[in-house]
């Protein structure tokens, strides 16, 4: 099993930028994920499901729980690999080498030319949000595009409220 994770904040400022809403209520009709993993955050979901709320809380709640879970996987199931988006879009050749080497699959030449291919400096950084399925973008920029789309005070309001699960993930520096 390969879990990717992402930053918070690029989380967050990807689902902005795209205007996406999360579907709480579809989290709240399975009464054995709340039960089994969702328990701590069940009044928060009721919250989100029930009010028309911002998408910065959405976001946040999402990324939250999400990672509340990935945690505890973490934690039961060392055998799985848990890779940072941002590692592997700062170093894609070899991080992607290590995932299939992982995974026990040939990393080819040709494997490695199409993730060059995706992720080169001459590619664009970001893509316009009517082509966001575009996967041909400059990974090492691209990673970093949340810190010119969130403002000081979203990032501080990120911080605030994620600090205790992202710790598990990222430092205060990233």
């Amino acid at each position: 099993v390969i879990v990717l994770i992402r930053h918070p904040a690029a989380f967050v400022s990807s689902l902005l930028r795209l205007n996406w809403t999360f579907p709480f209520e579809d989290l709240l009709r399975q009464p054995g994920l709340i039960s089994d993993w969702l328990t701590p955050f069940k009044g928060e979901l009721h919250h989100h499901a029930d009010h028309q709320t911002d998408l910065i809380d959405q976001a946040t709640c999402a990324w939250k729980i999400f990672h509340h879970v990935i945690r505890t996987y973490r934690e039961e199931r060392p055998d799985w690999m848990v890779v940072r988006m941002e590692d592997v879009a700062s170093d894609p050749i070899r991080k992607v080498g290590e995932i299939y080497q992982y995974t026990g699959l040939e990393y080819t030449d040709d494997l490695r030319q199409t993730v060059l291919r995706h992720t080169r400096a001459d590619n664009p950084k970001e893509v316009d949000v009517s082509n966001a399925k575009e996967t041909q973008r400059d990974s090492r920029r691209a990673i970093r595009q949340w810190t010119h789309r969130l403002s000081e005070q979203q990032v501080e309001r990120l911080y605030d409220s994620l600090f205790d699960v992202a710790n598990d993930f990222y430092s205060e520096d990233d």
